[in-house]
């Protein structure tokens, strides 16, 4: 049964009063505080202001989220205990796939773990960002032929090619820097080790 914008209303105000009268912060305002998500979305939909969304900033959602989280949840990593939640969530968009809700709370868990992994809020923006001009950057196979029921991996072939050039690059460059220090030229073996260190962290970078 669809909610009238006076109902919604008066629920969040309901919501608000609770939060207000509330004596420290316990279990039960996690869920309240999703439900008060949810009925502001439904309000702005009823009200035709869903063009807000162009202006989301990712940096400012994840201090919100953070702060939360940290508040309801504790802090640190709880890495095991993102993962266990994450593995339920994939259960359920198994059971619902076309439910929205059940694939934002993985997009949710997924950040909440990589602040509590040591990441601020623009390390993260910049890594969405990077990984996903990394991707549009690969070459994939065509997507008519492979089984819609397994991952689709890119091409490695170039990939595999610069990694064995970068290590060949930094085996003959420790190699000469190995050479001058040897020799007692230390500018030219520091100039040289630099250059292998410099293809080292590149083949780390590799995907």
């Amino acid at each position: 049964m669809t909610k009238t914008l006076e109902q919604l209303n008066a629920r969040v105000d309901e919501i608000d009063r609770k939060f207000r009268d509330a004596q420290g912060w316990g279990s039960w305002m996690a869920e309240m505080h999703r439900e008060r998500v949810a009925l502001e979305a439904e309000i702005r939909m009823l009200r035709g202001e869903w063009m807000t969304i162009a202006s989301f900033d990712l940096v400012e959602h994840l201090y919100r989220q953070r702060t939360f989280s940290e508040q309801t949840f504790g802090p640190g990593a709880r890495t095991k205990g993102v993962i266990d939640h994450i593995r339920k969530e994939l259960i359920e968009i198994e059971a619902a796939p076309r439910d929205l809700k059940e694939w934002t709370d993985v997009i949710l868990l997924a950040l909440d773990g990589a602040w509590r992994a040591g990441h601020s809020p623009e390390a993260i923006a910049a890594g969405i960002l990077m990984i996903q001009t990394r991707n549009e950057r690969r070459t994939w196979p065509d997507w008519r032929t492979a089984d819609p029921d397994k991952a689709i991996e890119h091409d490695r072939t170039g990939e595999v090619r610069m990694r064995e050039a970068l290590t060949a690059a930094r085996d003959w460059f420790q190699a000469y820097a190995a050479g001058h220090a040897n020799k007692g030229d230390t500018d030219k073996a520091t100039r040289n080790q630099e250059r292998a260190d410099f293809c080292a962290a590149a083949i780390k970078d590799q995907p």
